[in-house]
């Protein structure tokens, strides 16, 4: 009996030890053994050296705990004061109040220098503030502190490395990292492919855009991208993208995605569903009460185009007309009135 009670003290005291944290009913627990020994020495006095020997054993054990668990309180007492000046710089942030979110994070990494959110969000409000090296630097710690892969911090990272430090390799680097902790994070294939199109990797980049669009059908900014590539060489496949991404995209994508759904109705020969879609594209310009240039310009070029195949010369001639109060398109409607249309039909006004 005694041999079992001491094995049992034992494995008791190892798994204390071996936990990573004290909590409240391993006090408890130890409490319980400790009056049961009391009991013990009080009712079986022939063994009572052995019963306070393994008393005075666990006592130390559980003034130890006790201790352990009062500065784990006073821990997370001061991690939930960090966590609210993290949200606080959040809310700065979403303002885009960067020196207030600063100050905020620096006084809880004084106090949290171990979480590593705090690093990110500084990196964030740095960025924001144009300080790019200690964006870099944050981000690095915040990647260091993470207690598991860190792919947020490794994909700001590698688009800071990209959109503002051009070092092109080592954000390809870091987005490749992101991808290793979550394969299914859109953004970094979307910034893959980006990266791709700039050195002019159309195949690659394509690849890319389709990727980040199967993981997240919302995310029209891939389908804007694979859609451009398709419309030239594969109008069908442009359509049936855009077609896919219009569901359920945000309305101040729709206008442009309208726009390279009539390109591609006009590239495959079909002109009433071009001007359907660039009425559409339009419409949403009004509603959203938008002032896209470039955007309106080509959604009434593509009606223009449209209406041409049709050979509704004067209604191409006004909708060339609207889309030469464009300044991006207003080369190029006039050209196509003056050079095309003006001497081929000169009964149009």
């Amino acid at each position: 009996m005694f041999k079992r009670i001491m094995v049992l003290c034992v494995l008791l005291t190892l798994a204390i030890a071996a936990l990573a944290a004290v909590t409240a009913e391993d006090i408890q627990n130890l409490e319980v053994e400790l009056r049961d020994l009391i009991q013990k020495m009080e009712t079986d006095q022939p063994n009572y050296d052995i019963y306070k020997a393994q008393y005075d054993e666990l006592i130390v054990e559980y003034d130890r705990m006790k201790a352990e668990f009062a500065m784990a309180q006073a821990e997370d007492k001061q991690r939930v004061g960090c966590q609210s000046k993290y949200n606080d710089a959040n809310s700065a942030l979403r303002l885009r109040q960067y020196d207030q979110a600063i100050v905020l994070l620096d006084e809880a990494i004084v106090d949290c220098p171990d979480m590593h959110l705090l690093y990110l969000g500084r990196a964030i409000a740095r960025k924001g503030n144009d300080d790019f090296s200690g964006a870099e630097t944050d981000y690095l710690k915040a990647i260091e502190m993470a207690p598991d892969c860190a792919t947020l911090a490794n994909y700001n990272l590698g688009s800071l490395y990209i959109n503002n430090l051009n070092r092109i390799d080592d954000g390809v680097s870091r987005l490749r990292q992101a991808l290793s902790c979550d394969s299914t994070y859109y953004k970094a294939w979307y910034q893959l492919g980006k990266v791709s199109l700039e050195k002019k990797r159309t195949t690659q980049a394509a690849g890319h855009f389709e990727k980040a669009f199967k993981i997240e059908p919302a995310y029209s900014l891939a389908a804007i991208e694979l859609a451009k590539i398709q419309l030239n060489s594969n109008c069908r496949a442009a359509i049936t993208t855009l077609v896919s991404a219009g569901g359920s995209a945000e309305d101040n994508r729709k206008s442009q995605l309208y726009q390279l759904l009539a390109a591609a109705y006009n590239n495959c020969g079909q002109p009433d569903l071009a001007l359907q879609a660039a009425d559409e594209g339009i419409s949403f310009l009004t509603k959203l009460r938008q002032n896209k240039s470039y955007i309106s310009g080509a959604l009434h070029w593509e009606k223009a185009r449209a209406l041409q195949s049709q050979e509704y010369w004067q209604e191409a001639v006004d909708e060339l007309r609207e889309a030469a109060r464009s300044r991006e398109w207003r080369q190029n409607a006039e050209y196509e009135i003056e050079q095309r249309i003006k001497k081929e039909h000169p009964e149009v006004n």
